[in-house]
């Protein structure tokens, strides 16, 4: 039985999805891990975002969802209104960045990965998973020998989901191996997680610094400093490629 870690991670993926035609205006697919202790997420996370919700929807039942903030509809519809939007969108921005998160991204740049897809020689979802793991519990374990079990919680691609744990359970056995038992649980859209709202939140202003650095946006300034790595594994493709040709 492992000791449960002090950390809770929340994962989330940005850019082109892997079975859509590619947007040549964002050719990237990436994927970024929110990583907080336990204690900060009830401190910094829970209790800031429920008022929050509470303030500006009169209710915690509204999940925040980036996209729907930026298209300014369904419950967000009265962002389109300036006097309402600015405050709002202030105030939330300051929230996120007074929360002692660490993010790790990892991601492609080529439409390659929709090749690698289609020929299903690898899940994309899984790998970036792995790789950015391997990561993390080098960080988690401070270099303690004790065993420990870790909580990774993602949103449920439903049909999906059996696939990419599959594929996951492959790299398992490495993960292992550096000291942290990473549990996965996938969850649906409809739950009110507030960890995985708010790596909703992060993941595009992320993902737009892997295409452009120099980029300037509030969203991004306000968690540039909790950016722990940005992992371009845009040249394993090829080498994904060739070993399905040895194959």
């Amino acid at each position: 039985m492992h000791a449960r870690s002090e950390f809770i991670i929340y994962v989330d993926e940005s850019g082109t999805p892997m079975r859509r035609k590619i947007d040549p205006s964002f050719p990237i697919f990436s994927l970024q891990l929110l990583v907080i202790a336990k204690t900060d997420y009830a401190e910094f996370v829970a209790g800031p975002l429920v008022n929050f919700k509470l303030k500006y929807h009169q209710t915690d039942s509204v999940i925040l969802r980036g996209s729907a903030m930026r298209r300014r509809e369904g419950q967000f519809e009265f962002l389109n209104d300036p006097l309402k939007a600015n405050p709002y969108l202030a105030e939330l921005t300051e929230l996120i960045g007074r929360i002692p998160m660490r993010l790790y991204s990892a991601f492609w740049l080529h439409d390659e990965a929709m090749v690698l897809s289609g020929l299903g020689i690898i899940d994309p979802y899984a790998h970036f998973l792995k790789r950015l793991l391997a990561v993390v519990s080098n960080e988690i374990t401070d270099g303690s020998k004790a065993k420990t079990s870790c909580r990774v919680l993602v949103e449920s691609r439903h049909d999906s989901d059996a696939k990419m744990l599959q594929a996951f359970d492959l790299y398992r056995a490495s993960l292992d191996n550096s000291g942290v038992h990473f549990e996965i649980e996938m969850v649906k859209k409809e739950v009110n997680i507030l960890g995985l709202q708010l790596v909703d939140l992060v993941a595009l202003p992320v993902a737009h610094s892997c295409l452009n650095p120099e980029i300037t946006g509030r969203d991004w300034l306000a968690i540039r400093d909790k950016v722990v790595c940005r992992l371009d594994l845009t040249e394993e493709i090829q080498f994904f490629l060739d070993e399905s040709m040895l194959g």
